[in-house]
């Protein structure tokens, strides 16, 4: 949504370049959890239980597939235009969608989690991620206001090489500054865009799925707030003994499918 927002594109903008991507995303931090995972065995390692782990040997899942469906129905909906009109608003697609997932997926959900319990924490998750995309909304407008804004908006434009390339450091590097993917888009769009897009003349289809990818690079940085809280709080785990798989499958995955990005967009630049 907040480059929705801020450059006026859609939600399937540059999606073609956004499906290969995920797809080198998926099939190589597949190859490097396996190769990690063997090395572990052959080091003697294995699997540890700890006092708060909780397991149920009779929960019966659904197929994956079947959980598919919910979601493949929402960007369906979402994606559906009549005369270039949306037929169906994003925030009421997802709310069909998550309709049908509970119809669906209903006899699958623990037996002691009660409705309006659960439908209680998707209500504060989603006040929680609508006031975390404002404040970096906000934190953007304020960034731009600030006296070194020419001076960061002069050094990206002469970034050496081929425009994307500096769509992708940048966005990559102001993504690692502020430990968050979000936050980094927040801040990076409006900055981009006059550069790029108005002065450059790059699509900005392109410029929005190129900064979708690219700021998935750095954003999981140590000091990352989610990688904090899933390595410390969830997991129970220390940095020195979790972050390093982390950071092969968050950081340089996602940098590899950032260079494919680049090389796509660069060789076919129409792509829908």
């Amino acid at each position: 949504m907040v480059l929705q927002n801020a450059l006026g594109t859609t939600l399937m903008a540059g999606a073609t370049v956004g499906f290969i991507c995920t797809a080198v995303t998926l099939v190589v931090g597949v190859v490097m959890l396996q190769f990690m995972v063997k090395k572990a065995q052959a080091n003697g390692e294995h699997f540890v239980a700890k006092a708060t782990d909780k397991f149920d040997d009779d929960a019966v899942c659904p197929n994956g597939w079947l959980a598919l469906v919910p979601l493949a129905l929402t960007l369906i909906l979402i994606n559906i235009k009549i005369d270039g009109a949306q037929l169906v608003p994003t925030a009421f697609g997802v709310v069909l969608g998550a309709a049908l997932a509970y119809i669906m997926l209903r006899k699958y959900k623990t037996p002691d989690a009660k409705v309006l319990e659960l439908t209680g924490n998707g209500i504060k998750n989603a006040v929680s991620a609508a006031a975390n995309t404002s404040a970096v909304v906000g934190f953007g407008s304020v960034v731009k206001a600030a006296v070194g804004f020419p001076v960061l908006c002069e050094a990206i434009e002469n970034i050496p090489g081929p425009p994307l390339v500096a769509v992708a450091l940048a966005t990559t590097l102001i993504a690692g500054i502020c430990g968050s993917g979000s936050g980094g888009l927040g801040i990076a769009a409006p900055i981009l865009k006059p550069i790029f897009v108005d002065g450059l003349g790059v699509n900005v289809n392109v410029l929005h799925r190129m900064m979708m990818i690219a700021s998935s690079g750095l954003d999981s940085m140590p000091h990352n707030g989610f990688v904090v809280t899933v390595i410390n709080g969830v997991c129970g785990e220390t940095h020195k003994d979790a972050y390093m798989p982390v950071f092969w499958l968050t950081v340089v995955t996602p940098l590899i499918a950032t260079a494919v990005g680049v090389v796509l967009f660069t060789l076919f630049p129409n792509l829908p």
